[in-house]
């Protein structure tokens, strides 16, 4: 947003540092770009500015320029880091080493392709090994690439993996495992890149057991290693949340039927599909009646009363699990205004709640 911004404003705002003067030669409006506060600013400005940082391989060299000559610690505030980089060299570590600790980050994004990362993966789990939560996103790693990470950071609680492009066999071995604490799982991968992974972790000595998981991109095809998952583990999983990414939200014969545990069920709906039939596809194969299911429509789907009052009819009746709390959540002003219409027998029992997502 800042190099949008009038060159008074910037003035304004960094006008204390006088960056024109600065040897370095860094003009004012890239300072700015890089996040620089008054020295006068509180700290909760600061905080604000500073507590989450990406770093690529372009403005990595200017930020480093400001946290050296900046009159307050800027690594003091950075709480979630993110990292990418293309340089297949020493370059990070030596950066890493001007940046100093970083005694609040609880947060590390990575995006680097496998020879980066395997050149770096050592240096980040050593450098940052207090994080609690790790993403690897936007790159393309081997499985024992992933394997080798999660295995290094002793303190990891959770772990993302997001948009990576997986390959390479996964080849077994004692030393691979998930740290006793990690109970967090969130996978945003293509259908079969998710089967690999639930595969691999199958695959561990000790199949750690995660209390919540966030699935985009699922095989509905019985036999799948997700279900295999949910068969070994579906009793202690508390917070499941699955993300369609296809119109027809697909249902899980074998699966959800053993995730005796929940007590959340989050359904993300991001096309413009048919919400109340994808629960109603869903709703036989749950075991937990007092859980909470939240309806997340992220495309504002077309609204249909007629398919709302069947759904309706099916939670007042026999042979299906009656959630506990049903929580819609649109920015479909229609949906907000007419659904408590359309399902009057939830909208009585106390059980439909409603939440306008459009502000």
């Amino acid at each position: 947003m800042a190099k949008n911004l009038p060159q008074e404003l910037i003035d304004l705002i960094v006008g204390d540092f006088q960056t024109l003067d600065d040897p370095t030669g860094i003009a004012r409006r890239t300072v700015a770009q890089c996040g620089l506060v008054c020295k006068r600013w509180l700290p909760v400005s600061r905080n604000r500015l500073f507590a989450n940082v990406d770093l690529h391989d372009r403005n990595m060299g200017p930020f480093l320029s400001i946290v050296k000559t900046c009159p307050f610690p800027i690594p003091m505030f950075i709480r979630t880091l993110g990292l990418s980089s293309r340089r297949e060299d020493k370059s990070l570590e030596e950066s890493l080493r001007t940046l100093g600790p970083l005694p609040q980050l609880t947060t590390l994004r990575v995006a680097m392709d496998h020879a980066v990362f395997a050149l770096n993966s050592a240096l980040l789990a050593q450098r940052f090994a207090s994080i609690s939560k790790l993403v690897l996103n936007n790159c393309e790693l081997r499985l024992n690439a992933v394997m080798d990470a999660v295995s290094s950071f002793r303190g990891l609680e959770s772990l993302g993996i997001h948009r990576v492009e997986l390959y390479g066999t996964f080849r077994p071995g004692p030393a691979y495992k998930f740290p006793p604490q990690c109970r967090t799982l969130s996978v945003h991968l293509s259908p079969d890149r998710t089967v690999q992974i639930f595969r691999t972790i199958l695959s561990l000595s000790k199949i750690p057991v995660f209390s919540s998981l966030s699935i985009y991109g699922m095989d509905s095809r019985t036999g799948t290693s997700f279900e295999q998952y949910l068969c070994h583990v579906g009793d202690r999983i508390h917070h499941l949340r699955l993300e369609s990414d296809h119109y027809l939200f697909p249902a899980f014969p074998g699966g959800l039927c053993h995730s005796t545990g929940l007590r959340c069920l989050d359904l993300v709906f991001e096309h413009d599909g048919d919400i109340p039939d994808g629960v109603l596809r869903t709703l036989p194969h749950l075991r937990s009646s007092d859980l909470t299911l939240n309806l997340l429509d992220n495309y504002g789907t077309k609204f249909a009363c007629s398919q709302w009052e069947l759904l309706d009819q099916a939670l007042a009746g026999e042979g299906v699990a009656h959630p506990g709390t049903i929580v819609v959540r649109t920015a479909s002003s229609t949906l907000v205004a007419e659904l408590p219409k359309c399902m009057p027998k939830a909208l009585a029992r106390g059980i439909l709640q409603v939440v306008d997502e459009s502000e």
